[in-house]
This record gives C-alpha cells, structure tokens and sequence, in this order.
C-alpha cells in the first residue's frame, strides 16, 4: 500500500512524502524554490559584474604614476570583496535549484540521498540504534531571540 501523503512541486507543497509498507519515503526536488534563487543568482550577477567593470575602469590608469596605482590598489581591495560575495551568490543560487534531497525512514535505519544536477553525491545511513531520542525543535522562523517561548 502506497499513501502519498503530500503532493509535488506545482501546488502548495515543496516536497512529496509517500508511506509505504517499509516505511516512509520523503523527496525533496530540485527547483524547490526557484524564486528564492533566481533572485539569490540576480544578485550575485549584478554585484559581479558591477564591482568587475569598475575594475577594468581602474586598470588603464593603474599603472600611470604611484599615486594612481596606490588609488587603485586600496580602491581594488574594498571592491574585490563584493565581487568575491557576487560570485559566492552565484555559486549558492546555482546550488539551491540543482541539488534534491531523497529520505527513506525504514524500521532499522534512515538513509538519505543528496543530488545534485542528478547525481548522487553523498549518502548516509543511520541505524535506529543509533537513536536514542528525537527531540523537537522549533522553526527558527517561529521563535523571538529575546524569548525561549514560540510565537
């Protein structure tokens, strides 16, 4: 007997669970939210090439008088920092639409699948005696840093 217990990406849910006979099945899919990287990826985008054209605009000049190389110097190390954030930007959006997640929760273990652009690039396996609590953790979203109590 297969049950799905929620349906995949297109409606509100970014995941699907399916219990069967072994277990419980949780996938979790690539292009889960494709907002939230497309603007993550915009970001990166602009900040790189922004902090990239001004410098090859510093670059002709540069190497003129010791001054301006100096100027270009300290102006370079304030501006390659956001260049190298505008990459990591990149990096992180192109991560967050490739990767998928696939968890198999079965009475002797928990073994998981992570993919990314559809290969397999790490699994895990956790033995059930290898638990010895589950404890409940509050979503971040809903707890108040001036309060241990949820909101």
């Amino acid at each position: 007997m297969i049950e799905i217990l929620a349906p995949l990406a297109g409606t509100a849910a970014t995941f699907r669970a399916i219990r069967t006979q072994e277990g419980t099945e949780l996938y979790f899919p690539k292009l889960r939210m494709p907002e939230v990287s497309l603007a993550l990826g915009a970001f990166g985008v602009i900040g790189t090439a922004l902090t990239g054209l001004t410098l090859l605009a510093l670059l002709p000049s540069a190497l003129t008088t010791p001054a301006d190389l100096l100027t270009s110097v300290l102006l370079a190390s304030f501006v390659v920092p956001f260049m190298l954030l505008g990459l990591a930007s990149i990096v992180t959006a192109v991560y967050m639409v490739s990767n998928a997640l696939h968890v198999r929760v079965k009475t002797d273990a928990i073994h998981t699948e992570r993919r990314i652009f559809g290969a397999i690039v790490k699994r895990a396996r956790v033995e059930r005696s290898a638990i010895t609590a589950i404890v409940p953790e509050i979503a971040s979203r809903y707890q108040n840093i001036l309060s241990s109590t949820p909101v």
